[in-house]
């Protein structure tokens, strides 16, 4: 693998260019070096849908659904990966961002390191991140699919504000394939007497859409990070890693190691 040198990686920093703030690990060497981690395993699922994408503009598909069943043109195991991909990307894309907030909010002096000993400072740090969170558009759909999704199904803990409606979209596969990029999109579903009406499929992104290539596209813009990314021989993705997969576990027996990778 090629690495950054020690030094690089000990010297580094994550500038928000919106504000011009900067997250240094001179200031914060723990917690700087934990959003290093984020954004390379972020960085990582990047390449994996990219590699997803293209490999399914390549077979010539347009805007579709696809579910479990069908196909984005990827081999088989693909399509029950790349939901999952999603699911990652969203947690890790939220605890980067409040992790940025919390550095902020020492370097800005909102409160300090030992600020946890009442509830009051607690609920202060908490809502401070959660506010830097939500000032972030970059972010704005994907932490809605966290909050009903990545973190938990809203399925298994419903709100009483979550429709039956509501609770059913967010447990039916959710990717399409729209222009050459891959959309989280839950179908919209009418619920009558607890019975399923129909289902309905429409091919134009809406509010709660996003694709994860255009994400991090996005937060590259806005978070600027001085030193490189670790790649791997083989590129961008680690080792053997890519597309087709294979994930045949002797049922009642130790899964093994993963020889593939």
């Amino acid at each position: 693998m090629q690495r950054p040198s020690d030094t690089e990686i000990k010297q580094f920093s994550f500038t928000d260019t919106v504000s011009g703030v900067e997250i240094s690990s001179s200031d914060f060497p723990n917690e700087a070096r934990q959003l290093y981690c984020l954004w390379h395993g972020m960085h990582y699922l990047y390449k994996q849908i990219q590699f997803a994408e293209k490999a399914a503009k390549g077979e010539g598909l347009g805007g579709m659904y696809a579910d479990l069943e069908g196909s984005l043109g990827l081999p088989d195991g693909a399509n029950s990966l790349l939901p999952v991909f999603h699911h990652w990307f969203g947690v890790t894309a939220i605890n980067f961002s409040r992790l940025f907030a919390w550095c902020l909010g020492v370097k800005n002096g909102e409160f300090s390191k030992p600020s946890y000993q009442t509830n009051r400072q607690r609920r202060n740090v908490s809502r401070y991140c959660r506010t830097y969170v939500l000032s972030l558009q970059e972010l704005s759909a994907v932490l809605g699919w966290r909050n009903k999704v990545f973190a938990h199904f809203a399925l298994t803990d419903p709100y009483s504000d979550d429709t039956l409606s509501t609770l059913m979209r967010w447990s039916v596969y959710p990717l399409r394939f729209i222009s050459g990029r891959l959309w989280m999109s839950p179908p919209d579903i009418d619920i009558d007497e607890n019975a399923l009406r129909s289902i309905s499929f429409g091919l134009s992104p809406s509010a709660i859409d996003w694709s994860l290539t255009e994400t991090f596209n996005a937060l590259n813009r806005r978070f600027h990070l001085d030193v490189p990314i670790i790649k791997t021989k083989n590129g961008d993705r680690f080792g053997k890693m890519t597309f087709p997969m294979s994930f045949e576990i002797p049922q009642g027996q130790d899964a093994g190691p993963v020889s593939d990778l």
